[in-house]
C-alpha cells in the first residue's frame, strides 16, 4: 500500500510538470507576441488573434484544478487534516503544502507557481509557524504524516 502511495504521488508530480513543461513555450510566444504588438505591428489583427488564441487556452487548461483533482484522489483527507491543525492558512500556502507532501523540491514549486524560491522559502516558514512547528521537525515528514 505504501509503495502505491508512493507511486501516485510520483505520478502526481510528473503529471504538473509536464504540464508546466507544455505551458512553457506558449508562455513564451506570448510575451513574445505582447512584444511584438507594442512595435510596428501594432494595427497587426494576426497578432491579436493569436494572443486571444493562447489566452483562451490557458483560460480553459488550467493544470491547478487538474492537480487538485489528482491530488485529492490519492490524498482525499490531506486538507481536511491539515485544515485541523491551522485554520491560518492562505491558499497559496495550501497548495504549497500539497506540493511538498507529495515530495517537490522548492524549485519545483517555484516554477509551479511562477514565484521566486526565496518566496516558496518564506512560505515554508510562515506555514512552519501557523502549523506551530519547530525547526527540529522536517515539514515534509510532518506533512506526509497528515
Amino acid at each position: 500500500l505504501k509503495a502505491h502511495l508512493e507511486h501516485r504521488e510520483r505520478e502526481i508530480t510528473v503529471k504538473s510538470l509536464i504540464m508546466l513543461e507544455k505551458r512553457s513555450p506558449l508562455k513564451y510566444i506570448h510575451h513574445k507576441l505582447i512584444k511584438m504588438k507594442t512595435g510596428k505591428a501594432r494595427n497587426d489583427h494576426r497578432i491579436d488573434a493569436c494572443i486571444q488564441m493562447i489566452e483562451d487556452y490557458f483560460e480553459h487548461n488550467d493544470w491547478k484544478n487538474e492537480f487538485e483533482k489528482w491530488f485529492s484522489a490519492v490524498h482525499n483527507k490531506f486538507y481536511k487534516n491539515l485544515t485541523r491543525h491551522s485554520l491560518d492558512l492562505t491558499p497559496q500556502e495550501t497548495k504549497i503544502c500539497a506540493f511538498i507532501k507529495i515530495g517537490m523540491r522548492n524549485k519545483e514549486i517555484s516554477r509551479l507557481l511562477h514565484i521566486d524560491e526565496p518566496t516558496v522559502e518564506a512560505h515554508r516558514i510562515h506555514i512552519r509557524k501557523k502549523l506551530q512547528i519547530d525547526r527540529k521537525t522536517n515539514l515534509s515528514v510532518y506533512l506526509s504524516n497528515l
